[in-house]
C-alpha cells in the first residue's frame, strides 16, 4: 500500500515536471491572435471563395464573412492576416493556395506601408507559421483543445504569458472561425502610441523597388488566373498615416496605379477620421464592421457590374 502511494505520487511529480519542461523549453509557438493553433488554416486549403491578406490591420479590421456575404451568402470567406506580416511570394502563393479550384475566387489586400518594408521582411510571421513544426503543432493542439471547441476564443492573461507578450488588460481579442480577429479597446484611445515603434521600424530601412515589383507581378498572374482581386489601405489615425507617407518610402498614388494596371482594383478607403483607432494603428470591432460592410458594398459592385 505504501509502495502504490510511492508510486502514484512519483508519477504525479514527474507528470509536473515534464509540463514545467515542455514550457520552458517549449518549440516555438505564438499565442498571438495571428495563430490560435497551426492546423486552423491549414484546413482551409482549396476551399475558400473569398480570402483577405495582409498585417494586423487587415487580421483585425476585416470580416471576410460580412464581406463576402454582400455579394453571396453561399460563398465560403477567410481572413489570412498575420501581425507583421510581409507580401513575400511564399505567402501570396499559400493564400491562393486556400482558394477553390473552380468558381468564384477573390482576393482582398490590405496595403499598409509596413507590409512592404525590410523589417517586416526580416521578422515575417508568415514565416514561422509556415515552418511550424509537427512537434509545435501537437503542442498547440494539447493546450488549445478545449478551446477550440469553441466559435471564438477569447484571449486570456494566461495565454500572453505563455507566449512572453506583453499583457493589455484594456484589449479584448476574440478568434473567429474565419480567421477575423476583432478587438474590443475598454480604454482611452491613444493615437501616438505606436508612432515611436513605427518610426524606428522604417529608419531601419524604407520600401524597396524590388518588394513591390514581386506584388505586382503575382497579382498580374491572379489576373490572368481569373482570380479576382482587390486592394485598400487600411485606415489608421492622422498621426501614423502622415507618418508613413514621410518615413515609409510609400508613394500610394504610384502603387495604386501598377495595381490597376496589373488586373486590380482599388478600394479608395478615408484614411484616417472615419474609423476608430484605439492605438493609431489598430481598429476596434465595431469600425471593423463598418470597414467590412464598406469593403464589401464596393466589392459586390464591381462584381455586379462585370457580371
Amino acid at each position: 500500500m505504501i509502495e502504490s502511494k510511492k508510486i502514484f505520487i512519483l508519477s504525479i511529480f514527474s507528470t509536473i515536471l515534464a509540463l514545467l519542461i515542455l514550457v520552458i523549453f517549449r518549440p516555438y509557438v505564438s499565442w498571438r491572435h495571428d495563430r490560435p493553433l497551426s492546423g486552423f488554416r491549414d484546413n482551409w486549403d482549396h476551399s475558400i471563395n473569398f480570402i483577405t491578406i495582409g498585417d494586423s490591420r487587415t487580421l483585425l479590421g476585416i470580416d471576410p464573412i460580412n464581406v463576402i456575404n454582400k455579394y453571396d451568402i453561399k460563398l465560403q470567406g477567410a481572413n489570412f492576416g498575420f501581425n507583421s506580416v510581409a507580401f513575400s511570394k511564399k505567402y501570396l502563393l499559400a493564400a491562393e493556395n486556400k482558394l477553390v479550384y473552380k468558381g468564384k475566387r477573390i482576393i482582398l489586400l490590405g496595403i499598409s506601408p509596413l507590409s512592404l518594408s525590410p523589417n517586416s521582411f526580416n521578422s515575417n510571421a508568415f514565416k514561422n507559421f509556415s515552418k511550424c513544426s509537427n512537434a509545435t503543432r501537437l503542442y498547440e493542439f494539447i493546450l488549445s483543445k478545449k478551446r477550440f471547441a469553441f466559435t471564438t476564443l477569447k484571449k486570456t492573461e494566461i495565454q500572453h504569458i505563455l507566449s512572453g507578450c506583453k499583457w493589455r488588460p484594456n484589449l479584448e481579442i476574440t478568434i473567429q472561425n474565419s480567421g477575423w480577429t476583432p478587438a474590443i479597446w475598454k480604454g482611452a484611445a491613444d493615437d501616438r502610441a505606436n508612432l515611436l515603434e513605427y518610426q524606428n521600424k522604417f529608419n531601419l530601412g524604407k520600401i524597396e523597388s524590388k518588394r513591390i515589383d514581386l506584388l505586382i507581378n503575382i497579382i498580374s498572374s491572379w489576373h490572368d488566373k481569373g482570380i479576382k482581386i482587390f486592394g485598400f489601405r487600411p485606415p489608421v489615425t492622422k498621426k501614423m498615416y502622415d507618418l508613413e507617407n514621410e518615413l515609409s518610402g510609400f508613394d500610394e498614388i504610384s502603387f495604386i496605379e501598377k495595381f490597376k494596371n496589373a488586373g486590380g482594383n482599388w478600394i479608395q478607403i478615408p484614411p484616417y477620421g472615419k474609423y476608430h483607432c484605439y492605438d493609431g494603428s489598430h481598429i476596434s470591432k465595431i469600425s471593423a464592421i463598418m470597414l467590412s460592410d464598406n469593403v464589401g458594398k464596393e466589392i459586390k459592385m464591381v462584381l455586379d457590374e462585370e457580371e
